[in-house]
C-alpha cells in the first residue's frame, strides 16, 4: 500500500527530471545548420522518450570544410542525455585540435575514456566534408555511412573501430569517398531501426 501511494510521486519526479534533461539536449541538436554553398543538409531527431542517448552536431572547420558527427550512448533517459552532452563538448574540443575524421574521433575517444575510465561507452562516427566533395569518414562501433549515388546505387562505408570509451586508445581508420553532384550521404544511429 505504501509503495502504491509513493509510485505517483516517484513517477512525477522522474518525468520532471526527463523534461529538465531535454532542454540542454534539444539545444545541442536543434542549433542552426551551417550555410554550405552548393550543399543541402537536413536533420531529423526524434527520441523515443523525452531524452535519448542519440546526439549529433556539426562545426565549420578551416578552409570551408565542415565536420558532421553522430553518437549513440547506451540506454535512454537522464544518464544517456548527460553522456550526449559530454560527447558534444568533446567533439567541439577535438575539432579545434584536429581537422581529420580519424584524428577527431581518436581524440574524442581518449577524452571520453579519461572521464569515465571504461565505465560507459558509445558508438560514434564523424565525417569531414571538403567544399569539393572529398569526404573523410571514421566510425567507432557505429552503423555505416550510407552513400546513395546519383545513379541510385548505394554504398556502405563501415565503422572500423570498437566503440569509444572502452579503451584509452583505439585504432581508428579513415575512409575517403568523394561526393559528386546528386549524391546523398546519410549518418544515422540505430534509432532508425527502432522507428520501423
Amino acid at each position: 500500500r505504501v509503495q502504491n501511494t509513493e509510485l505517483p510521486a516517484w513517477r512525477k519526479a522522474q518525468q520532471a527530471d526527463l523534461s529538465r534533461a531535454r532542454t540542454p539536449q534539444q539545444a545541442i541538436v536543434t542549433s542552426a545548420l551551417p550555410p554550405l554553398d552548393g550543399w543541402q543538409v537536413e536533420t531529423l531527431y526524434t527520441p523515443l522518450i523525452q531524452v535519448g542517448g542519440d546526439v549529433y552536431g556539426w562545426r565549420q572547420l578551416e578552409q570551408g570544410a565542415s565536420l558532421f558527427w553522430v553518437a549513440d550512448a547506451t540506454g535512454h533517459g537522464v544518464a544517456a542525455a548527460l553522456f550526449t552532452t559530454l560527447v558534444a563538448l568533446l567533439f567541439t574540443h577535438a575539432s579545434s585540435e584536429s581537422k581529420t575524421a580519424h584524428g577527431i574521433l581518436t581524440r574524442v575517444n581518449a577524452e571520453f575514456y579519461s572521464v569515465l575510465r571504461g565505465r560507459s561507452f558509445m558508438t560514434a562516427c564523424c565525417a569531414v566534408v571538403e567544399p569539393d566533395g572529398r569526404l573523410s569518414f571514421a566510425g567507432a562501433g557505429h552503423p555505416p555511412l550510407l552513400l546513395r549515388r546519383r545513379d541510385g546505387s548505394v554504398e556502405t562505408v563501415s565503422s572500423l573501430a570498437t566503440m569509444i570509451g572502452i579503451h584509452p586508445a583505439i585504432e581508428i581508420a579513415e575512409t575517403a569517398p568523394t561526393l559528386a553532384r546528386g549524391d546523398l550521404a546519410l549518418l544515422y544511429t540505430d534509432g532508425v531501426y527502432s522507428s520501423r
